[in-house]
């Protein structure tokens, strides 16, 4: 029996496909489509270099990929993936980690696109010790993704840029 460790998700041809485009025109992935990633020309602000790549494991045992990413200003900034046995246990890893937070800022329905594809969470936390941190947890199916940072502004930046989403779409669905 073999056992998918890794999958692309549905927005990695997306992701791919805007890297390919600046490899091509030597320009930076962010400043090619800045606007329709980030909602304005100038909201994105950040350039990202991976940094480091290892390994994790979820509560039930699940890998995770741990990517972690400096910017240019030396902020760091760390991504989890995991594709979980279902949508139940991403879900489920979602709540362990939400139940963790020091404080929930947002929680709702991970929107894509104008369409609802999980769930997602806003949350501040505060490791054993350590300074808060921003977090955005999301889930995706049998795919769960955290992104966490010292700095919010940069969490939201880096969702809205590699996970392609924007604020205004979630406004528009929660009437705001």
């Amino acid at each position: 029996m073999t056992r998918q460790i890794f999958r692309l998700s549905w927005f990695a041809p997306i992701v791919l496909h805007t890297c390919l485009q600046a490899l091509a025109s030597q320009q930076p992935a962010h400043s090619k489509d800045q606007e329709a990633i980030c909602g304005s020309p100038n909201s994105c602000k950040h350039e990202f270099h991976e940094t480091l790549m290892g390994l994790g494991q979820a509560g039930d045992g699940t890998l995770l990929d741990v990517r972690t990413f400096e910017t240019n200003s030396g902020v760091k900034l760390t991504t989890v993936h995991g594709h979980f046995a279902s949508s139940s246990a991403a879900t489920a890893e979602l709540q362990r980690r939400t139940s963790k937070a020091s404080k929930i800022i947002e929680k709702g329905e991970h929107t894509a696109f104008g369409l609802s594809v999980g769930q997602r969470v806003v949350a501040i936390t505060s490791p054993l010790g350590a300074k808060e941190r921003a977090a955005v947890l999301l889930t995706e199916g049998t795919e769960f993704y955290e992104i966490i940072s010292p700095s919010m502004q940069l969490v939201l930046e880096f969702e809205a840029r590699y996970y392609n989403l924007k604020r205004e779409d979630r406004k528009d669905k929660e009437g705001r």
